[in-house]
Formats: structure tokens, C-alpha cells, sequence
């Protein structure tokens, strides 16, 4: 019976490559940004 559950059902599709290069872009550019702020910043 367990066997006809589908456990993804309205699963979301793999995103085109150039969609996923850009999203991943963007969040590496907010991480570094963030990194700058927060460890080149002086601590006082």
C-alpha cells in the first residue's frame, strides 16, 4: 500500500541552467557582501 504514496507530489521542476547560474549568482554577491560588511568592518 505504501508503495503507491507519491512522496513529491507538486514537486518543484530543476530550474533551466542560465535561470539557476543567475539565482545562484545573486546569492553569492549578497554573501560576499555581506562577509565584507561583517568581517572588514572594525570592531570597537
Amino acid at each position: 500500500m505504501s508503495e503507491d504514496v507519491s512522496v513529491n507530489t507538486g514537486a518543484v521542476l530543476w530550474p533551466d541552467p542560465d535561470s539557476a547560474r543567475g539565482t545562484v549568482r545573486r546569492m553569492q554577491t549578497k554573501l560576499h557582501h555581506w562577509a565584507g560588511e561583517r568581517f572588514l568592518s572594525p570592531v570597537w
